[in-house]
């Protein structure tokens, strides 16, 4: 849900689900994580929730992801 939701650049729907106790901020949909995404589609407000976050890890970059958040 959260990976759809900065899909969507829907900010109301990340903040509604990065404060549920189980939202999973670092689980890797296909290649990237709810994080890539925000980056790749340059959404810096979407970037900044998720990174406020206390269990986010900015350095998981994908399975198989060429793109690394910190390198952006």
């Amino acid at each position: 849900p959260l990976i759809a939701a900065v899909k969507l650049r829907h900010i109301e729907l990340v903040k509604l689900l990065l404060a549920c106790p189980n939202s999973r901020v670092n689980l890797v949909n296909k290649e990237e994580t709810a994080l890539i995404l925000a980056i790749r589609l340059k959404q810096t407000e979407l970037v900044k929730l998720l990174l406020a976050h206390p269990e986010i890890d900015p350095n998981l970059s994908g399975i198989s992801s060429k793109y690394d958040p910190l390198f952006e």
